[in-house]
Order: structure tokens, then C-alpha cells, then sequence
């Protein structure tokens, strides 16, 4: 613990640095035309006491809050925890703070539970579902999986051997690869892996393909439940949430041309979501809010803004970052870029204003009960754009009961094949029946309103059509207006970042190939700083009474070179060691951490 606490204090400083660097002189550091101090330090920053600063206790009770809850994964209650720990620390320090935010969609466990085959809790005993499979979740069907738990050590061929597991629960213990396949393959009805302090050999146990094959962790004594019957019982669905982007300003005493920004992220994922407290993920956002309290400290001294971005859904295609993106465009195109995001603002802002104008047409009459005359009254009214959103959320009710229309034949034909096909009796008459509703069911979906009114009746009571589509209409003004919100967290984002003449993007991410004093940046900028960079880490060195051969330091990693692949050169390693500017690699964009950045 206390070297990780090392590492991050330095992650720190090593974030810290990297900004200073840039901090320095504004205009002795264009973008291309990179120089720095010649291994001086500016006058206008006390080092003794931004290194005085950064304290370990506070550190460490940082890192222990955002990692609190048992999953950061984004959009749930841990991540909108960190997401508002880091907002609330920067509007502590002073700095101007807002928010972007956008949906996700993410699974979500809506329980998830062992048993005896009569439902009585198995105490000690917990399960939690895996990462689905592509799209197919570990969800049961409603009464459960119900089966004798068959340990098959591995899962391999050989550990199976003169084992029955068709229509049985496999017992897995955890190895890296996908030898559990194997136990599947032979008829297993779900896999309860064995929980396991091995961090590798969790790979591999998700499949890129939607097979219906529940798995879970299982934590407790797994040996007790070996040869008895249980019950595997769970729903995870795939949700739509809300996450955020939160932003922090630092302004300099006089206003500037440029600006760094520091980015870290605040979500998590494991191959079981629901145990995702992402300690080193959780270093990026504790090294963030580090540099940001030891930089507002400093902030008389600062000749850059600094705005602080921890950002969400990294783990959901980077989604976080692609808004940020989204948001800032081309810099070149800063104007062009704007205007098509107030496009699509105003077109939120028009969705938004018809579902509003579809309510208040819904609730002004008994709509199910008009006639074809009072309809085409109210629409002269309303005007058709306003109907086709009434006419869309019906539709998509109508669409529902399709589905699960479709999914009712599928297990009729099923059943009605396992039994031969009969021509008559119980199982003929369901098949039929089932078809028959699809039919009808798809039928309605198709027609127009009045017709859907006229001929449709039963199909819309089936899908309680009536009841369901004033919360329909609720729920998609309610889309309208996040829809709404988040353009213009998009435009506000647009205008603190995309207005600089040149901006630097710094990564204090958690990762060893630099050290922990090491900074990555881009070939030319980072030849031209190396002699700041050097004199800042040798400041803290001295600070410390560290000799810059401590093995803490860890000098002896390698990092990457990015390389520009020019002449045909392929990226390469290059070692620190005997480097003098040993604390930098020199072709690798602006970052701490060995990280790059754009």
C-alpha cells in the first residue's frame, strides 16, 4: 500500500510537471515551435510548497472515496458518486465548473440470486452475473435455472471425462483461456466460475457471439453446493442511463491565448459489472483533483488557463471523449462547428415542442373514443406533425407487442415440433393461435390511427395500447428534453475549449513505462523541454532527498516511442537509464505517465 501511495504521490507530480512545463511562459512555448528554459525554473511558483502540498493521507483517503462503491461502471450510482466528488473538489478549489452530459447504455443487474430448488437463500453463498454475451445478458427465465451443481475442475475435455453435465450446472474453477467452453458445449445449462484472486483469469469468459449461456461468479464455500440441486435465478437488462462529463477552469491572474487541459475519467468495467470498484482507474481521477488543488495553489503563477476534464463511458466506446470531441471540432472550424450543433439543438428544441403540442391534443379529449370526424377536427387543430408524434408513439407500443407476439409463436412452434407436429389437439390449436395473433399484431402495427381504432380493438388491448400511451408520450418529452440539455452542454463545451489559439491535452494516467516521474510528449515539443522537465524533477528530487537513482523511481522501465514513422522507421523502445533527459521520452504527444495525448 505504501508503494502505491509512492507511485500515485508522483503520478502526481509528475502531472503537475508536465503542466508546469507548459505553464511557464506562454510566449516561449508555441505549439511547433516548442523552447523552454534552459533548465531554469520560473520564479513565480513556490516548488517547495506545491511539493509540500501534495500529502499521502490525502491522497490515499481520495483514492479510498472514488473507489468506495463496488462498481464505477458508467451511468450507475458509483460513477454519478465520483463524477460529483470530482465537481465538487474543483468548485472547492475555486474554479468554474460545469457538466456535459449524454446517455450510455449499459447492463444492469435487477437482482441476481442463489438458491435451493425451493427457493430457500443458501446463506454465505452470493452470485453475480458475467459481461453478456455480445448483446444476451445472464438473465434466466423467470422461474430460474434449476440443476445439480457438477464441479468439472477446469471445464476442459479432460477434467470432464466420465462427468454428465447435460441439463446440469457446471462448477468451473477459473483458469486463463476458455477451456470452460468445453462444459458448455456438452450441454451445461450455466456456468458458476469459482471466484478467484488472479486477476488474468478473468479473460475469456465472455463470448462475442449472443449465446444463451448464463454465467456466474460464485463467492462463498462452492464445495457445500457440489451434487445438489440449486437454483440459478437473474435479470440483467441492458438500460439506457446518463452520465456526465464534469469540467473544472482554472484562469490565470491575466487572460491567455492557450490552455492545457487535464483529462482523467471517472467510470470502471470488469468482466463481472457489478464488481468494478477500479482502484487503478480511480489513479487518473485522484492524480487529476492532486494537480488541481496543488495548481490552484499556485494560481498567482500561472500564465495558461487549465481546465480539468474527467470524463465518463470509457469504457462504452470511449463515449465520453467522443463527445468532448463532438463538442470541440476542428479548431480551424470553430464556427462551422457551433452552428451545426445549434442545428441540432434547434432541432431538439422542435421534437421537444411537438410531443409537448401531441400531450396537450391527448389530454384535451377521450382520444380512443373519437370518431373519424372529431379526429381529423383535432389534427386541423394540432397539425399533422403533431399527430405523426402521437401516431410514432403508438407505433412503438404496438412494435413491443410485436416482439414479444413473435417470441410467443417462436415457443409455441417449438414445443408443437418437440411433439411431431400434430395436426390436431392442444399443442396444433396454441401454434395456430399464436400465429394468428402475430399476424393481427403485425397488422395494427402498420395502420393509420383510425383504422387502427376501427379494426384493431383487440390487438390494442392486448398491448394495452389505451393505458400505456399517455406514459409513452411522457417518456419521449422527457427524451426531448435531455435531447435538449445535452446540446447545450455540447455548446458550452464547444466554447471553453474550442477558443484557444493552441491547447494541450495532459493524461496523468497509472501506467509504468514511463516511471513515475515520466512525462510522454510529442518529438519536438518534448526535445525543447527536456531541460525544464529535467530541472522540475531534480526540484522535487532535492525537495525529497531522493537520490535520482532510487529504485522507487523506477528508471529502469522502458517507454514507448511513438516515432513519427518517417523514412519507413517503425516505433521503437528507448531506456531512460543513461538518457539526460531520462524523465521525458521524447516522441510520444503531451502526457504524464507515459500516456499519450493528442
Amino acid at each position: 500500500m505504501n508503494r502505491a501511495l509512492f507511485l500515485l504521490s508522483t503520478l502526481i507530480i509528475s502531472g503537475t510537471a508536465a503542466c508546469f512545463i507548459l505553464l511557464q511562459a506562454q510566449d516561449q512555448i508555441p505549439v511547433v515551435k516548442a523552447t523552454a528554459r534552459q533548465g531554469e525554473l520560473s520564479g513565480r511558483i513556490d516548488f517547495n510548497a506545491l511539493f509540500e502540498s501534495i500529502k499521502t493521507g490525502e491522497i490515499a483517503d481520495l483514492h479510498a472515496s472514488a473507489t468506495a462503491a463496488p462498481t464505477r461502471l458508467a451511468g450507475t450510482g458509483g460513477e454519478q458518486f465520483a463524477s460529483k466528488l470530482v465537481k465538487d473538489e474543483l468548485a472547492g478549489l475555486g474554479l468554474e465548473t460545469f457538466v456535459q452530459s449524454y446517455p450510455v447504455t449499459v447492463p444492469v443487474t435487477k437482482w441476481c440470486r442463489i438458491t435451493d430448488e425451493n427457493g430457500h437463500v443458501l446463506p454465505g453463498l452470493t452470485i453475480s452475473p458475467f459481461w453478456p454475451n455480445l448483446v444476451r445478458t445472464c438473465t434466466t427465465p423467470p422461474e430460474g435455472i434449476i440443476g445439480e451443481v457438477v464441479d468439472v475442475g477446469r471445464g476442459s475435455l479432460l477434467d470432464l471425462d466420465g462427468k454428465h453435465v447435460a441439463g446440469k450446472i457446471a462448477l468451473v474453477t477459473m483458469t486463463e483461456g476458455m477451456a470452460w467452453l468445453d462444459a458448455a458445449k456438452l450441454g451445461a445449462t450455466a456456468i458458476l466460475f469459482v471466484a478467484s484472486d488472479d486477476p488474468k483469469v478473468y479473460n475469456d469468459k465472455a463470448l462475442f457471439f449472443p449465446a444463451n449461456l448464463p454465467r456466474f461468479l460464485l463467492t462463498g464455500s462452492a464445495q457445500r453446493i457440489v451434487g445438489k440441486t440449486v437454483r440459478l435465478s437473474a435479470r440483467v437488462d441492458w438500460e439506457v442511463r446518463e452520465a456526465r462529463n464534469v469540467f473544472g477552469v482554472l484562469s490565470p491572474p491575466t487572460p491567455s491565448e492557450e490552455a492545457l487541459v487535464v483529462v482523467s475519467h471517472t467510470d470502471s468495467w470488469s468482466l463481472v459489472p457489478d464488481h468494478a470498484p477500479g482502484y487503478q482507474d480511480a489513479c487518473t481521477l485522484t492524480s487529476m483533483i492532486g494537480i488541481a488543488r496543488a495548481l490552484a495553489d499556485q494560481r498567482a503563477g500561472l500564465s495558461r488557463t487549465v481546465i480539468f476534464a474527467s470524463l465518463s463511458g470509457r469504457y462504452c466506446a470511449s463515449e465520453g471523449l467522443r463527445r468532448l470531441l463532438d463538442a470541440v471540432g476542428s479548431r480551424s472550424r470553430f464556427e462551422p462547428n457551433i452552428f451545426r450543433i445549434q442545428r441540432r439543438l434547434a432541432a431538439a428544441q422542435q421534437q421537444r415542442q411537438l410531443v409537448e403540442d401531441a400531450i396537450i391534443a391527448f389530454d384535451s379529449v377521450d382520444y380512443w373514443s373519437l370518431k373519424a370526424t372529431d379526429e381529423a377536427r383535432l389534427w386541423r387543430q394540432f397539425g399533422q406533425s403533431v399527430r405523426e408524434v402521437l401516431a410514432s408513439t403508438v407505433e412503438g407500443l404496438l412494435n413491443q407487442h410485436v416482439n414479444g407476439a413473435i417470441d410467443r409463436a417462436a415457443h409455441a412452434r417449438v414445443q408443437w415440433s418437440k411433439h411431431k407436429r400434430p395436426v390436431e389437439g392442444p399443442l396444433y390449436n396454441k401454434f395456430q393461435d399464436s400465429m394468428r395473433q402475430l399476424k393481427r399484431a403485425r397488422a395494427a402495427a402498420s395502420a393509420d390511427l383510425v383504422g387502427l381504432k376501427k379494426l384493431f380493438g383487440d390487438v390494442l388491448d392486448a398491448a394495452q395500447t389505451r393505458e400505456l400511451s399517455r406514459d409513452a408520450l411522457q417518456k419521449s418529452l422527457d427524451d426531448a428534453q435531455a435531447a435538449c440539455r445535452y446540446e447545450h452542454d455540447s455548446i458550452r463545451v464547444a466554447n471553453t475549449l474550442g477558443k484557444w489559439k493552441n491547447t494541450y491535452y495532459i493524461f496523468p494516467l497509472h501506467d509504468s513505462s514511463t516511471g513515475p516521474l515520466g512525462v510522454a510528449s510529442d518529438t519536438t515539443l518534448g526535445k525543447n523541454l527536456r531541460p525544464t522537465i529535467s530541472a522540475i524533477t531534480g526540484a522535487w528530487l532535492r525537495h525529497h532527498h531522493f537520490s535520482d537513482e532510487d529504485p522507487r523511481l523506477r528508471k529502469k522501465e522502458f517507454v514507448l516511442d511513438q516515432g513519427r514513422r518517417e523514412g519507413g522507421r517503425q516505433p521503437t523502445l528507448l531506456r531512460l537509464r543513461r538518457n539526460p533527459g531520462r524523465y521525458v521520452a521524447p516522441d510520444l504527444a503531451v502526457g504524464s505517465g507515459g500516456i499519450m495525448a493528442p
